[in-house]
């Protein structure tokens, strides 16, 4: 496989600027990693730092096959290793390889955790599957702070079938705008299945979506020994029900609700929408 060293000069490396260099270099054939020595370089500068004046002077080279998979807190099986090279990403793992048949082989093993087998987004291939199935999705969000929504935002033409979003982080704005019931936060608390329920269904109430997305939790730092750093509910409902998820992430505040964000997406396009490549 081919790699290249990304070296910034004078420059910041700043949010998902990464994350789109490395579509574009892939679209080339290549995989960045620094730590490998030989491999070509590529700098970025002042001169060729803004996205719309990227100019990569590299020659394109066959690019590998790649499974992108949603993958927290297990040590992935690297039986194959010898023909591929693995990269961890925020919440799961990208799969290189240049051998076909390895390929099809985890493509089948790891079919339940794969949501793209090319370099697009968790975001991108949602985007794509809500409009293929003329779906709406709507946000509630407290822990996540309007991340999921600025996450489907990311993506072009999302307006089809994104409607908006509510971040409703004190529990006076959730009882305000999603009507959620002040003495189910009393009994249960902000951070319960009952209450991301009731978000869930108050969006749906208050808009024409098909789905809902809602989201509370205790991103950090601190949290109880019941309620922990990192326990969050997540909830996605529609006219035919609502499924509910509880997980305790396990990094740092803002990992903690970029990885609530790509869970909650990851379910409703395997839970609700039956994504399968």
């Amino acid at each position: 496989m081919n790699f290249v060293n990304v070296i910034f000069e004078n420059t910041t490396c700043y949010d998902d600027y990464m994350e789109r260099l490395q579509k574009l270099l892939f679209e080339k054939g290549y995989i960045v990693d620094n730590s490998i020595k030989d491999a070509k370089k590529l700098i970025i500068k002042e001169q060729n730092y803004n996205p719309l004046i990227w100019d990569i002077a590299l020659e394109p080279v066959q690019k590998p096959y790649i499974l992108r998979l949603f993958y927290l807190d297990k040590d992935i099986d690297k039986t194959y290793i010898e023909d591929c090279y693995f990269k961890k990403t925020p919440f799961g793992f990208d799969i290189f390889t240049e051998n076909s048949y390895v390929f099809e082989l985890l493509k089948e093993k790891y079919k339940d955790y794969i949501y793209a087998d090319d370099y697009q987004s968790l975001e991108e291939v949602l985007i794509k599957t809500l409009k293929e199935k003329s779906k709406t999705v709507v946000c509630a969000e407290s822990c996540t702070g309007g991340m999921i929504s600025a996450s489907l935002v990311n993506v072009a033409g999302s307006s089809s079938v994104f409607l908006g979003g509510f971040v409703v982080y004190s529990n006076d704005f959730k009882t305000k705008f999603l009507n959620v019931d002040k003495t189910l936060i009393e009994k249960h608390g902000a951070v319960s299945e009952e209450v991301v329920r009731a978000m869930a269904l108050g969006a749906l109430e208050y808009t024409d979506a098909d789905i809902s997305i809602a989201v509370s939790g205790i991103a950090g730092p601190g949290g109880s020994e019941y309620k922990p750093q990192g326990f969050t509910y997540m909830a996605i409902g529609t006219d035919e029900g609502t499924l509910t998820y509880n997980y305790t992430f396990k990094s740092d505040r803002n990992t903690n609700r970029r990885q609530a964000t790509a869970f909650v997406l990851f379910k409703l396009l395997k839970d609700v929408l039956k994504f399968t490549l």
